[in-house]
């Protein structure tokens, strides 16, 4: 909990903040800052389209336009929390100096998981000023961990992987508390070269009852006193004995274990539950194009290897991948279903995001974003965000907006689907 002093200087920070996004927010073409220091930002429609919601549609409604955002300038390591809502970027709070931080949602609770410190801070609704409950990511030796990938199972569980330390932390939420209630270890996961190996968690989803973990395996090399990168592997486990394995402090052990096609590390996975496929994203090192995208079959993890492409093949280099919800491009294009949309990492080619289609060709999506450093798909409500250095996207249904990063002082990081604002669990 903040102290007085600690809430006022927070507060200070705010406002200097505000100042700067009016000077900055002018020559973006935004509104300037309210007397409640927030930004007004236009909300721009798109194109007419057949597949437009209408107006009463609570999918083009103010209340699906809201945005949980981190934002980071990692030149000077200061951190900026902010929600949008209706236009209005609310309640900008910023964090230590410093911070290597990730945002994630859970029901009404928007998650920070701060890499650095290994605080995890949960905050309620749109409040970002005090969390209702900070969990302290630290070892049993008091080593801090490196929390990164999070995962819900329920309203009431969630799975936090640490990113480098062999184990996985069971959460549980009652009200507006978090507890963690166990512990599992993955030990037996590390690269069998060295005892002592890491188990790098790269991705992780909820696939009916299993939780699906793409990571990387590590040793030691006394030679070259560093880590030896061993390839890729997925791992399914059974929720509940995942969940059994983490109260009793016990090992977990995956029901399934494939090694993945490319033996570099995971840059995204993509359930698509239609047509029965995991995709997997490898992508390139040291700007070679050795990744690629792995198909798997999402229910015996199998490879489809007529489905998967190398990046060599697709000319791009790849960054992150995601299923594009409906409604976000036309039917021509979408079909009405969900697509694979991959990001380039900028190594190569001119366009930010690709369409995959059929036999390894992929079509440049220009239209939603240029420079896309980091994207956010998600199914309920249907939305698509994207940013880049420049400038952050959203878009939903037959809506649109851009806001200049510029206006906020630091460049966008990562981002999350808040969901409506009236979500309980």
């Amino acid at each position: 909990m903040e102290s007085m002093r600690d809430s006022r200087l927070r507060f200070e920070r705010v406002r200097e903040l505000c100042v700067v996004g009016i000077v900055c927010g002018a020559a973006a073409g935004l509104h300037a800052c309210s007397s409640d220091s927030t930004l007004k930002v236009d909300i721009l429609p798109l194109p007419e389209s057949p597949d437009a919601p209408p107006p009463e549609d609570p999918i083009a409604s103010g209340q699906a336009r809201q945005l949980w955002l981190s934002l980071s300038d990692f030149s000077t390591g200061a951190r900026t929390l902010l929600t949008y809502r209706d236009g209005r970027v609310e309640r900008v709070q910023v964090a230590n100096e410093d911070q290597d931080a990730l945002v994630a949602v859970w029901r009404d609770l928007r998650v920070l998981m701060e890499r650095t410190s290994g605080d995890v801070s949960f905050f309620m609704a749109d409040e970002v000023e005090v969390p209702a409950a900070t969990v302290r990511a630290v070892s049993d030796e008091d080593v801090t961990l490196n929390p990164s990938v999070f995962v819900e199972l329920s309203p009431s569980e969630a799975l936090l992987f640490m990113r480098g330390a062999n184990e996985v932390w069971l959460l549980e939420r009652s009200g507006d508390s978090v507890t963690r209630v166990g512990r599992a270890s993955i030990d037996s996961l590390a690269a069998p070269a060295d005892p002592s190996g890491l188990v790098d968690v790269e991705a992780a989803l909820l696939a009916d009852a299993r939780v699906l973990v793409a990571m990387g395996r590590y040793a030691f090399n006394f030679d070259t006193f560093s880590l030896d990168f061993f390839g890729s592997q997925l791992a399914a486990f059974d929720v509940e004995a995942l969940r059994q394995a983490a109260l009793s402090g016990a090992e977990a052990v995956p029901t399934t274990l494939v090694d993945l096609a490319w033996e570099n590390p995971v840059a995204g996975l993509a359930a698509d539950p239609a047509n029965g496929v995991l995709w997997v994203g490898s992508g390139a090192t040291y700007g070679a194009l050795d990744g690629g995208i792995q198909a798997l079959d999402l229910t015996t993890l199998a490879a489809l290897p007529e489905r998967s492409c190398s990046e060599e093949a697709l000319d791009v280099d790849l960054g992150q991948i995601a299923m594009l919800p409906d409604l976000i491009l036309s039917p021509g294009v979408s079909g009405g279903r969900g697509e694979l949309v991959v990001r380039s990492s900028g190594l190569t080619g001119a366009e930010p995001l690709y369409l995959l289609e059929a036999e390894c060709s992929v079509r440049a999506l220009p239209e939603l974003g240029i420079g896309v450093a980091g994207m956010v798909a998600t199914q309920q409500p249907a939305s698509f965000i994207t940013w880049s250095p420049e400038n952050l996207r959203f878009r939903t249904g037959g809506l649109a907006f851009t806001l200049g990063t510029a206006a906020l002082g630091l460049p966008v990081y990562s981002a999350a689907q808040a969901g409506l604002p009236n979500a309980r669990p």
